[in-house]
C-alpha cells in the first residue's frame, strides 16, 4: 500500500472535539475505506504539536513538513542542507515530531492556530462563522 500527505482542519473546544469532526469530515468525504482513504480518517488518534512561544503554527508545521523530507534523505550532507531551513535550536524538537508525521500508520499531529493566524486562516479558507478554536491535523496516511 501507499502514503499519501493530508491536511485537514477541525474546530472545537478541544483538540479532541475538533478532530471527531474532521475525521467524522474526512469519512464523508472518502468513505470508509478500512483505514486506506490517504486522509485523517485513516488514523484514529492524534498528538498535539507544542509550537514554542513565538513561532507561528504554520510556519512550526512547515518546519516539521521539511524535516520529514530529510528523514527520506541517506546522505547525511543531503539531511543537512534540508535541516539549514530550520532554525538549529528547534531542529530536535521537530525532527521528533517528523517521525510521527512519516508514520502512515501512526497518530496524526495537530496544531491549534491561535490570534491573529486563526482570523487569517479563517478567512484565506472561506471558514468564517465556524466556531471554536481552530486545529489544523497533518500527517502521512495510508491509502
Amino acid at each position: 500500500m501507499g502514503a499519501s500527505h493530508f491536511e485537514r482542519h477541525g474546530f472545537g473546544k478541544t483538540i479532541k472535539e475538533a478532530f471527531i469532526m474532521a475525521e467524522e469530515e474526512a469519512t464523508d468525504e472518502f468513505g470508509h475505506q478500512d483505514g486506506y482513504s490517504g486522509d485523517l480518517n485513516s488514523k484514529h488518534a492524534w498528538e498535539e504539536v507544542l509550537v514554542p512561544k513565538g513561532v507561528n503554527p504554520l510556519k512550526y508545521l512547515r518546519w516539521i513538513e521539511i524535516a520529514a523530507d530529510s528523514l527520506y534523505e541517506e546522505k547525511e550532507r543531503a539531511k543537512k542542507r534540508i535541516l539549514k531551513k530550520i532554525p538549529a535550536h528547534h531542529q530536535s524538537m521537530v525532527l521528533k515530531y517528523a517521525k510521527t508525521y512519516r508514520d502512515k500508520y501512526g497518530k496524526a499531529l495537530g496544531v491549534k492556530i491561535k490570534g491573529k493566524e486563526a482570523t487569517k486562516y479563517r478567512a484565506q479558507n472561506r471558514l468564517k462563522g465556524k466556531r471554536g478554536d481552530v486545529f489544523l491535523f497533518f500527517g502521512t496516511a495510508s491509502c
